[in-house]
């Protein structure tokens, strides 16, 4: 992992630690510079192994976060958690 990547991570992993579960996933998902975060983390990911990936950031599936029934075909997990 890029020492780019692993500062991305800890951060988002400290931001959600302050923010709690349920803010944290709205802030997450709507703010303007998580956008950024999430789009960097999603170019530099190229395994869609799910405990290499982060909740809430989709895999390499274009409909990965639109899995609410049943599992992503590629990474398993379901409404990317």
């Amino acid at each position: 992992m890029s020492k780019t990547k692993e500062a991305l991570v800890q951060a988002v992993k400290v931001i959600k630690m302050w923010h709690g579960d349920e803010v944290f996933d709205i802030y997450y998902n709507c703010s303007p510079e998580m956008k950024l975060i999430r789009e960097a983390l999603s170019e530099n990911e190229q395994a869609d192994a799910p405990d290499k990936l982060l909740p809430g950031v989709p895999c390499s599936h274009p409909g990965c976060a639109q899995h609410m029934s049943h599992p992503c075909e590629v990474c398993g997990r379901i409404a990317c958690r």
